[in-house]
């Protein structure tokens, strides 16, 4: 393979201009051609498809409070409302009166009398419609039994009716006392139940008289409580009774408290001397002792010994 070797030309218009050789076995440089005209433009390009839309970009941060607007102008003063309760036909209502109305509430726009509020709205406003009904609630317990009231005033006798159709042959009432919770009762059978009288009109049992109605008819209720009689005399004393029998020992009570210490009591007399004793045993005599003192010995006894200090 030869050698290249590049060679520069000339500069032109600011652009520089290179050449190649061969400097192994090459030809000598031709001459520099001219420089050839320039070409024609080119046609348009056709335009390029649409591309995909790009993704949606993120919410931006929000952006800081406005200023305060201007303060509006003050409105009219309101009328007050008075409320004067459920609606009356011959009362002199005024501007601001308010009122209840078949389950309603309106306000009178202008003064009005015997006007009604659900059809003359050009003197009542409604303010307060009744509300949907509720569903029905759950049925609460039964209530404790109440107290009898008092005896009414009897009523003046009505007029005779007419005499009615001859009716079926009843079934005789058979008394039957207290009822009994374990006890099949027949039609007519009738017992007593809490100071009232009850008559079985359906065939049952374990069916108490004053709560299962679909079962007994009350025909006798308990009657009032009389006032309390006055007080009767006092009666006799009896004759005493026999001496009830010894109880049982109770248990032994705790130590009370000591007692406070008593005074001191007289001296006794003295007592009359005694006999005198007899005469203890003989003692034997011990040996010599030591004698024990200071300075040059003196005294003793033959067989003492001293010691000097």
């Amino acid at each position: 393979m030869a050698e290249v070797e590049y060679v520069k030309l000339s500069t032109k218009e600011g652009k520089e201009r290179w050449a190649n050789q061969s400097t192994i076995g090459g030809g000598a440089q031709g001459p520099q051609g001219y420089q050839g005209s320039q070409g024609s433009q080119g046609s348009q390009g056709s335009q390029g498809s649409q591309g995909h839309q790009g993704y949606t970009g993120n919410q931006g941060d929000t952006g800081s409070q406005g200023a305060t607007g201007p303060q509006g102008t003050q409105g009219q003063m309101g009328t007050g409302m008075t409320w004067r309760g459920p609606w009356e036909f011959d009362f002199n209502y005024v501007r601001g009166d308010a009122v209840s109305y078949n389950g309603k509430s309106y306000i009178a726009e202008q003064a009005s009398l015997n006007k009604d509020p659900s059809t003359e709205t050009a003197y009542w406003t409604m303010f307060s419609d009744t509300g949907a009904q509720g569903p029905q609630g759950v049925q609460g317990t039964q209530g404790d039994r109440g107290y009898q009231g008092d005896q009414g005033e009897q009523g003046t006798q009505g007029v005779q009716g007419n005499q009615g159709v001859q009716g079926a042959v009843g079934a005789g009432m058979v008394w039957m006392g207290e009822w009994a919770n374990d006890y099949n009762y027949l039609a007519g059978n009738a017992v007593s139940y809490d100071g009232a009288s009850y008559i079985c009109v359906v065939n049952n049992i374990n069916k108490q008289p004053d709560t299962e109605l679909a079962y007994w008819n009350m025909f006798s209720d308990s009657g009032a409580t009389g006032p309390q009689g006055a007080t009767g005399p006092q009666g006799s004393t009896g004759e005493t009774g026999p001496q009830g029998q010894i109880g049982t020992t109770g248990n032994t009570g705790s130590q009370g408290p000591q007692g406070a210490t008593g005074s001191t009591g007289p001296q006794g007399s003295t007592g009359s001397t005694g006999p005198q004793g007899s005469s203890g045993p003989q003692c034997y005599q011990g040996s010599p002792g030591v004698t024990a003192g200071t300075g040059t010995p003196s005294g003793g006894s033959d067989g003492d010994v001293y010691y000097q200090y």
